[in-house]
């Protein structure tokens, strides 16, 4: 066997290349997001003109399949942004960057996603008024904190704030970072 170091696209637009779906995913069920991502995803390789040729094969071989989408508002899903006012609700469980957290308070939600953004990108949080705005910090007793919790071994957020401002802060901090499309939430059926 030989191996040959190569760019994926001209792998994949080489004349004797095939796509080829094994039989144990050919029954995968894909929900919205999924579906959403490969769309977006094709329409990405369709702009780039070293696909040009791929999509020539593929797209214009197969027919588009016809998708319907279900209404995402049946079950109860709902992005961050497009939300009620969270005052006096519970949550059943949020989607952030496409792994479900079983959640039933904001409280809860608004410590895991600044965890999270926190891990991702730590020195946006220093370079806007991200970091100030949750009152993060080092030392739980600094800065005036009533109630601080912990995002990482190191760093402190404030987290005694009405359901609402911790939405506002979230909604800000996921705009800052453009991640508005990563947050998905499912109120609790009261």
């Amino acid at each position: 066997m030989k191996a040959n170091e190569t760019k994926v696209e001209d792998f994949l637009s080489a004349n004797k290349t095939q796509f080829v779906i094994p039989v144990y995913q050919r029954n995968y069920d894909w929900s919205t997001i999924q579906c959403k991502q490969l769309l977006d995803d094709i329409l990405e390789v369709g702009t780039n003109k070293r696909f040009d040729l791929i999509a020539d094969r593929f797209l214009k071989i197969w027919e588009y399949p016809t998708i319907d989408f279900l209404n995402e508002a049946d079950n109860g899903e709902i992005n961050i942004f497009e939300a009620e006012d969270p005052k006096y609700k519970k949550l059943e469980y949020a989607i952030f960057f496409d792994q479900k957290i079983k959640v039933t308070q904001v409280t809860k939600l608004y410590i895991e996603v600044f965890k999270k953004l926190f891990e991702i990108q730590p020195e946006t949080f220093f370079t806007t008024d991200s970091g100030v705005r949750i009152g993060l910090t080092k030392k739980s007793n600094e800065n005036g904190l009533r109630q601080a919790v912990p995002i990482n071994d190191t760093y402190f957020i404030e987290s005694n704030i009405d359901n609402n401002g911790k939405f506002d802060r979230i909604k800000q901090a996921l705009t800052i970072f453009e991640f508005e499309d990563e947050l998905t939430i499912k109120y609790a059926k009261k």
